[in-house]
């Protein structure tokens, strides 16, 4: 058993050599080294994950969620995620695994606009929307303004 940070140690001291390491640390620990955790699961040298603690919520953001496909396959099956800084666009697919529990939305008026269906149809998820960029007019139908 190694925790993030000697198995991160031992993978860049020697990337080829190093046996696959079974990893158990904290929640917090190993969202904050999700991508270089992401990088050595590719290389074949994680052999599994584990928590210490009984919080098994991570926080993540969407860009994270959609990338660091091949660590998060190696959690165990009772991992959650907070997901912030979805794009509007990706709403959907933020929803749409199983392990999310609420997502926070930050795009443009435009790209709020374009996709509002998704963001209404999940709002039960989302915990903020926040416009970025130049605050713009976000025009509603009055279908769509009674939906939310």
């Amino acid at each position: 058993m190694a925790t993030v940070l000697q198995a991160i140690t031992a993978f860049n001291t020697n990337h080829t050599g190093v046996a696959k390491q079974a990893i158990t640390d904290t929640a917090a620990n190993i969202a904050a080294n999700l991508d270089t955790l992401n990088a050595i699961a590719v290389a074949g040298k994680i052999a599994s994950v584990a928590f210490s603690t009984t919080t098994t919520t991570l926080a993540i953001t969407g860009a994270q969620l959609f990338k660091d496909t091949a660590i998060l396959s190696l959690l165990p099956s009772t991992y959650k995620l907070t997901v912030s800084a979805v794009l509007a666009q990706n709403v959907a697919s933020a929803i749409t695994n199983t392990h999310t529990t609420s997502i926070t939305v930050s795009d443009s008026a435009d790209n709020i606009y374009a996709n509002i269906a998704a963001i209404v149809t999940n709002q039960a998820k989302i915990t903020t929307l926040t416009e970025t960029g130049t605050i713009g007019t976000v025009a509603l139908t009055a279908a769509q303004y009674t939906t939310t």
